[in-house]
């Protein structure tokens, strides 16, 4: 079988054209299907979707603005022609696989196929399967060809398909993508796994299931001076990309003459086939490779949706200059927050922002950032990035004045814990008695009762009250008649006296217990008219841990 190079490629210099290879030693000489297409996407990549014949086949190319504008991603690409590269759908339940135009032995979803776009940067194909008498099963499947972000950094061609059964029984589902790769002249690049790295293939290879983040397909021979550029595919990672990546159950590294005609079930040679070079068992101008991927290749790992249920698998392509890193963000080297020192009043909300970047400061999207805060207030939180690579933490204050130290620290591996070369940052917070309302009083010279949380009878008293200025003074009493925590509690001053509603009041200051030390107190107290007894309430908090309860007088 032969492949046509669908139109002159611009990439080094290298003009595309018709090839023959041989099978057996007979040539033969075959075209690649040409397909319809309606384009979309951002100045760094454009996606093609076919529209017209066989609906949902799909190409990729990059844009004007990327460092190798205009060469295919995926076979057909440079000239906007999407036919080689298509989706398949298996129902194991009815023992039916759909597919984006004829195949043998499968059933073609074109009747019931609606293509639109997804704003100016994807294209949507929507297939509607009544069930039967006129499909096998009843299912909704919408696959999305989308560009995502705005910066080489961030952008990715995501392949998105989302299956719902909207069948009365339980269907076991299997999704597959077959992926055709060409780079300038060259139709069978090589694969090397990344994330761990693997050796660079040449012959087929099943990774059952994979256990790398992405893959690098660069050329190797046919073009003047390879690697002309490199294309990267995502399989388990890598962790900073959004939309993430779904693992797949399997990932072949195939010969696209023998595979694209199958509809779901493809086998590697045996032995297995040089897909990578000239004059091979897999012929093609160089080589001929695909990689295919599975969720759910069999039965016994078919993706299960009962009534109404709903999976979604996801691959994501990328492409970069010869020897250049992926163009996504790598792991996080660098964590930073914000702000690094805060005051307020107690009582009130607290947020820390914390950016992640990677070693050449481009942000790193969905990472999770571990918090913890110890002193005044003692919590945890956690918060996971966006594109821009930040995400923020909220945390309320102390009922007393105080101080915290926020520390962080991006959890690249998600286990939970910090481990070697994860970043971390530290900030702090202070937090201070309000200022007074003014013209606040709170009197309370008759005094009252009260039985506090831990059981003991208390009495307390005393007056405060701030002037048009805003100037506290008074005085408090408060003491605990035992058994379990006696103590008397007399007020060396009144810091803060605050009025948040004609009935309320909270009174800040210092205070000794039992004629010795300097402890921070905050008494908070409800009027609720005659005779108070029963409806006005009392609580009163000390620095030492002390906590009497928001108590109704007695």
């Amino acid at each position: 079988m032969v492949k046509r190079l669908l139109a002159p490629l611009t990439v080094s210099a290298l003009v595309a054209s018709t090839s023959i290879a041989l099978f057996g030693g007979t040539a033969l000489a075959a075209e690649k299907p040409v397909g319809d297409a309606v384009c979309a996407g951002n100045t760094i990549y454009t996606v093609c979707v076919d529209d017209i014949g066989n609906k949902g086949r799909y190409t990729a190319k990059t844009g004007l603005s990327h460092p190798v504008p205009g060469v295919n991603l995926l076979y057909g690409g440079a000239v906007n022609s999407p036919a080689t590269s298509h989706s398949s759908y298996r129902s194991f339940t009815t023992g039916t696989t759909y597919t984006q135009g004829s195949f043998s032995g499968s059933f073609n979803l074109s009747p019931f196929a609606s293509v639109t776009l997804l704003g100016t940067t994807g294209i949507r194909t929507t297939y509607t399967l009544p069930g039967p008498p006129t499909t096998p099963d009843e299912l909704l499947i919408v696959q999305d060809v989308n560009v995502n972000g705005t910066t080489l950094a961030d952008s990715n061609v995501a392949i998105t398909t989302t299956i719902t059964n909207q069948g009365m029984s339980s269907v076991a589902m299997g999704i597959r993508y077959l992926w055709d790769f060409q780079i300038a002249l060259d139709d069978g690049p090589t694969f090397q796994a990344q994330s761990p790295n693997g050796p660079v293939l040449h012959f087929e290879t099943e990774f059952t299931p994979p256990n790398f983040s992405f893959y690098k397909i660069v050329d190797n021979d046919t073009n003047p001076t390879p690697p002309t550029y490199q294309v990267f595919g995502t399989v388990n990672g890598p962790a900073t990309l959004v939309p993430q990546p779904t693992p797949p159950t399997q990932l072949t590294y195939g010969c696209w003459p023998s595979s694209f005609n199958t509809s779901f079930d493809y086998s590697i040679g045996s032995p297995p086939r040089d897909v990578a070079d000239p004059l091979t068992d897999c012929p093609g101008l160089g080589g001929d490779s695909d990689v295919i991927y599975w969720w759910g290749r069999s039965a016994a790992n078919a993706l299960g949706l009962r009534p109404g249920g709903t999976t979604t698998t996801n691959a994501l392509l990328f492409a970069a200059a010869p020897n250049a890193p992926p163009p996504f963000p790598g792991p996080p080297a660098t964590l930073t927050l914000s702000p690094l020192t805060a005051t307020n009043d107690v009582d009130t909300q607290h947020t820390v922002t914390a950016t992640v970047k990677d070693v050449t400061m481009n942000p790193v999207p969905n990472i999770i950032v571990r918090f913890s805060v110890t002193g005044s207030v003692n919590t945890t939180g956690s918060c996971t990035t966006n594109t821009s690579g930040q995400c923020s933490f909220t945390y309320t204050g102390p009922a007393l004045p105080g101080a915290d130290a926020i520390t962080a620290f991006a959890d690249t591996n998600n286990n939970n814990m910090q481990d070697v070369g994860e970043p971390t940052a530290a900030a702090t917070k202070v937090w201070t008695v309000p200022l007074s309302t003014p013209l606040c009083e709170v009197d309370v010279t008759y005094g009252g009762w009260i039985h506090a949380n831990n059981g003991d009878k208390a009495n307390f008293g005393g007056n405060a009250k701030a002037d048009s200025q805003g100037n506290p003074q008074g005085q408090e009493e408060y003491q605990d008649k035992g058994p379990v925590q006696p103590m008397d509690v007399h007020s060396i001053n009144v810091l803060a006296v605050i009025c948040p509603t004609p009935t309320e009041a909270s009174i800040f200051g210092e205070a000794t217990i039992d004629g010795a030390g300097f402890f921070i107190y905050r008494i908070d107290v409800e009027d609720h008219g005659e005779p108070g007894k029963g409806v006005d309430k009392y609580q009163i908090r000390l620095s030492n841990g002390y906590d009497s309860g928001d108590k109704l007088l007695e």
